[in-house]
């Protein structure tokens, strides 16, 4: 069985993505607990492990983040632990932005020295099958896995997956559908403002190599 530790923020896609591997791969297990939990920073003293990364675009992670704490309520603790009330995302919560930068600079130290390691773009997932197949093709090859089917073909959801950690099988919220052109059309843009660019940008700008090296650019 291979083991593959799972990291990535709140709302960055773990949950599919640790669906997408287990319903594509034979004798896989993907770890979100043990190490150090999923959503926080690497506690393994093994760095040489199997890692996988879920980053999403900080714009869009932010307004993801932002609706997450308006439909459960302050109760559900934000990773971040910064104070989203409501769906509003004024003033720019700045603490959200650095713990984002901070977070993900860790995680790129274990990229960068773990060759047993990948990020995933979770805006790939909602791409066009080509652009999802050469991700699921690149952790193949990465973790070394055996596909369950002899084909070519990939199998996704059309619907967000949910995976509680208690649970082997995976759990569907037919509730909530993927709106597959919200990511590659960069939609969540249009909740912010020209003064929310050059706020949220100024935090950014000293971070551009990491967002690069993951990349993203800064939005102009």
């Amino acid at each position: 069985m291979i083991e593959i530790k799972q990291y990535g923020a709140m709302r960055s896609g773990t949950n599919y993505l640790k669906w997408l591997i287990t319903n594509n791969f034979n004798n896989v297990t993907v770890n979100t607990s043990k190490g150090g939990h999923k959503h926080g920073p690497h506690e393994l003293s093994d760095v040489n492990i199997n890692i996988i990364i879920s980053i999403k675009n900080p714009y869009a992670l932010y307004i993801s983040e932002a609706k997450r704490i308006s439909k459960y309520g302050t109760h559900k603790k934000s990773w971040m632990d910064c104070p989203f009330n409501s769906i509003k995302i004024r003033p720019i919560n700045d603490s959200f932005f650095h713990k984002y930068i901070s977070l993900y600079s860790l995680y790129q130290l274990i990229l960068l020295k773990n060759k047993n390691s990948m990020f995933v773009n979770t805006e790939k997932l909602s791409l066009p099958h080509k652009e999802k197949d050469s991700v699921m093709t690149q952790i193949q090859h990465c973790f070394h896995l055996s596909k369950k089917t002899n084909n070519n073909v990939w199998v996704y959801a059309d619907k967000k997956i949910s995976i509680a950690l208690a649970e082997e099988q995976p759990r569907e919220l037919p509730h909530i559908d993927f709106d597959n052109n919200y990511y590659n059309e960069q939609k969540y843009m249009q909740a912010y403002t020209k003064d929310d660019f050059s706020h949220i940008n100024a935090i950014l700008e000293p971070a551009k190599d990491m967002l690069n090296f993951y990349n993203y650019t800064i939005y102009k």
